[in-house]
């Protein structure tokens, strides 16, 4: 009699263990990203090209006119420099912005990219 309560308390220990590892596996791979933005200038038609992204220290590029300020905030599995970066440029071509300039990347248990977005004054 004892042997069988043993072994349904293994089965039950061994069951709840490979749902709890599987609840961790799916959080683990679950991830939101996020993306806001505040006009500091008048937005154009939105652009469809290539958004040419300068990190914050390199040279800014002189000509441009600014739109608006950018920040992405990612998490999860989103928390990465590639969804973060393209998630920055694509809101930048919606507000019309072919140049997003002083991009952050600040890393810890979330990600947020910070960058001005623009366009090359002709």
């Amino acid at each position: 009699m004892n042997s069988n309560i043993d072994s349904e308390k293994f089965l039950m220990k061994k069951s709840i263990g490979s749902l709890l590892g599987a609840f961790l596996v799916t959080l683990a791979a679950c991830g939101s990203l996020t993306t806001e933005h505040s006009l500091t200038g008048r937005v154009a038609a939105p652009y469809s090209g290539e958004v040419q992204v300068v990190m914050e220290g390199s040279p800014r590029p002189n000509g441009i006119r600014e739109i608006a300020i950018i920040q992405v905030a990612a998490s999860g599995n989103r928390a990465n420099m590639p969804d973060s970066i393209e998630a920055l440029k694509a809101r930048a071509r919606e507000l019309g912005c072919n140049v997003v300039v002083n991009v952050r990347v600040d890393r810890g248990s979330a990600m947020s990219t910070t960058g001005v977005c623009g366009t090359f004054a002709n």
